[in-house]
């Protein structure tokens, strides 16, 4: 007797393919009564002088948020936006005072950052020129480049630092923003 490949006994071979039931659908689990879900929003109590004979009260209104409309990215008006001061300017220093600058400019560029008015003042080195030096400035505005033009550590800066610049190669750009303005702690 064939059994089309089903053991005597029951059970299956090795080699036969498991079959599996299908799942049964549970049906979610209730609270049970007198117990609140965790999730449940917390439930106002009940006075007896409110509300109609019957135990109905009217639905209470819900404040909500206007609904603002979702469209292209629009910046704020010219006039809201922060005046930012951007000063970008490129030095050329003699070969052998390139460590002086650096070292000098670190702390020029250490101070410059603590002034009230300063939003970023960044030195940088050119990597093909190493005697080509950048200077990116951010200010407030143009009363903060102003002060720090004239703030102390500023006038050591240029006494100390004349000498060893290349007066023949001084690019300097002085620029605003076009584009809504990074807030200050992005940048």
């Amino acid at each position: 007797m064939d059994l089309g490949g089903a053991r005597p006994g029951g059970g299956r071979r090795g080699d036969a393919p498991r079959l599996r039931r299908p799942r049964r659908r549970r049906r979610p689990r209730r609270a049970r009564p007198g117990r609140r879900s965790p999730f449940a929003q917390p439930r106002e109590r009940r006075q007896t002088d409110q509300g109609p004979p019957g135990g109905h009260r009217p639905r209470q209104e819900t404040r909500r948020r206007p609904i603002r409309p979702v469209g292209p990215f629009r910046p704020r008006r010219q006039e809201e936006r922060p005046a930012m001061y951007t000063v970008i300017s490129f030095t050329k220093v003699l070969p052998q005072h390139v460590d002086d600058y650096i070292e000098n400019m670190r702390v020029c560029a250490r101070a410059s950052n603590q002034e009230p008015g300063c939003i970023r003042y960044e030195v940088m080195q050119d990597i093909a020129d190493p005697t080509l030096m950048c200077l990116f400035q951010v200010f407030e505005d143009e009363a903060a480049y102003q002060a720090h033009q004239d703030s102390e550590h500023h006038r050591v800066w240029i006494e100390a630092s004349g000498p060893w610049r290349d007066p023949s190669v001084r690019v300097r750009h002085e620029l605003r923003y076009v584009t809504p303005a990074p807030s200050r702690a992005a940048v």
